[in-house]
């Protein structure tokens, strides 16, 4: 029996090993811990809900949201921001080099915080020119890498700092086409090494893929002009890219939706748009496989725009468009598919007033808007990027303006529901592990049942035979 035996053990084993492939396996991090009691002496935003939009019950902690800033001139911008995997976030942008408003220089800086805002180290680069950054990623030893761009003397180049986990410099690497460049979007590829989108002058997109030293492997250009947003880029399931362009960048008349395979050859490209202005900044890949774009709409005759979100095919293939907004001035800035599925906005909404507010919206997949809110003191107040958090909330970096400091660094952070999020990880361990297990058990057992039975039926016939 014990060499019989061998066999629904395997098969268990195997159907075990299979079923971890074919269950829908999500990655869970543990959330970070949020204490209420630290929120207490942080700067508070009011919280203003569009009236008309209907209340659900969404994954998020409202009583909970509190935003710090940062300075350190009088001009000091929030482009990118992200999540770190030892907890709390890095954000870059541009900063003056001088105190004095009336200074020109700036310069890319990354700022580091823990997941309560307080600042752990800030580092800035760049030379006696205008260095402005725009996209942050953290790479696998814990440092960013961080894209932009750089006045050179003669030429603006494409510009690319890596830095360690202390913000300490390891290289720097330009990129000059031998015209104006700039660097917008930068990700990590999963196969390793860096993917980068930017444009030459106003008339092309560049696409260049890089290994993790910086080094080039290769570079495409495309008639088209991506917009200046951190948002542009994602690297589809299949290893190739898909990145926002416009056919008239200047007046922001179409925007156009590029997909190429793993080399940066051009596989099919889509316009959206129509009479006015339609324009995107904001770029994802969902789960099926198609996109979701974020912008504004201008018609004809309108003189304020209008957020625009857009859902697509694998192909490019509109499936739906809407736009909304009430009586602002509205456009979104970037965009991600949450963890169930939804749509997440954040831009800025001008006021009658003429000062800005931070919008945040959650849309569902069809494109129906579940949540507005927007986030403002008494004057300017930008959304530039946001992100998902590991505890299914939101973190939105932008820049806020007051007449005493200028412009300064802003983060936003809207919790999520830590309680909820232990279901998910309880489901999580359910369905990864405890699923695979109990179907391969009773298939073991299944199988000594029906191998015992075979044992006890041969028995019988060879004793019938026997006789």
């Amino acid at each position: 029996m014990s060499d019989n035996a061998f066999h629904p053990i395997t098969i268990g084993f195997l159907l075990f090993l299979i079923t971890l492939t074919l269950v829908p396996y999500k990655h869970y991090i543990d959330p970070a811990n949020l204490n209420p009691k630290l929120q207490q002496p942080y700067q508070s935003f009011p919280l203003s809900e569009r009236p008309s939009i209907q209340k659900i019950a969404l994954n998020l902690r409202p009583e909970q949201i509190w935003n710090r800033t940062f300075s350190q001139s009088s001009f000091d911008l929030g482009r990118a921001i992200v999540e770190c995997q030892t907890g709390g976030y890095a954000i870059t942008g541009t900063t003056q080099q001088g105190l004095d408003a009336s200074d020109l220089l700036f310069n890319l800086f990354v700022l580091r915080v823990d997941e309560t805002g307080n600042l752990l180290w800030r580092s800035s680069f760049g030379g006696e020119s205008f260095d402005e950054g725009y996209d942050i990623v953290e790479c696998p030893d814990g440092g960013f890498a961080i894209l932009g761009y750089t006045v050179a003397p003669e030429s603006m180049d494409m510009f690319l700092v890596r830095i360690d986990y202390r913000g300490n410099l390891l290289w720097n690497q330009t990129f000059d086409s031998g015209y104006d460049d700039v660097g917008y979007t930068i990700i990590r590829c999963r196969v390793g090494g860096f993917a980068l989108i930017g444009r030459i002058e106003y008339t092309q997109a560049w696409l260049l893929r890089l290994d993790d030293d910086g080094n080039p492997l290769w570079n495409q250009t495309y008639e088209t002009s991506p917009p200046y947003n951190d948002d542009t880029l994602v690297e589809c399931w299949d290893g190739g890219f898909a990145f926002l362009g416009s056919n008239d960048p200047v007046n922001l008349a179409d925007t156009v939706l590029l997909r190429t395979d793993v080399d940066g050859n051009l596989l099919w490209n889509e316009t959206y748009g129509g009479a006015g202005s339609y324009f995107c900044r904001g770029l994802v890949e969902c789960r099926d496989r198609g996109f979701a774009l974020a912008g504004g709409i201008r018609s004809i005759g309108n003189v304020d725009n209008d957020i625009w979100l857009v859902r697509t095919n694998p192909y490019g293939t509109m499936i739906w468009n809407t736009s909304f907004g009430g009586a602002y001035d509205e456009s979104a800035q970037s965009i991600t598919e949450t963890w169930s599925g939804q749509l997440a906005l954040t831009g800025s909404a001008i006021l009658r007033s003429g000062f800005n507010d931070i919008s945040f919206i959650m849309a569902s997949s069809s494109g129906e808007v579940l949540l507005n809110w927007t986030f403002g003191g008494s004057q300017h107040d930008r959304g530039y990027s946001l992100i998902e958090c590991r505890d299914r909330g939101f973190a939105i970096t932008g820049a806020t303006y007051s007449a005493e400091s200028g412009w300064d660094v802003l983060l936003v952070r809207i919790p999520g529901d830590v309680n909820q999020n232990m279901l998910q990880r309880i489901s999580w361990i359910v369905l990864t592990i405890v699923l695979p297990l109990l179907v391969s058990i009773i298939t073991v057992w299944l199988g000594f049942r029906l191998l015992r039975s075979k044992q006890v039926h041969q028995k019988m016939k060879n004793r019938t035979e026997a006789k």
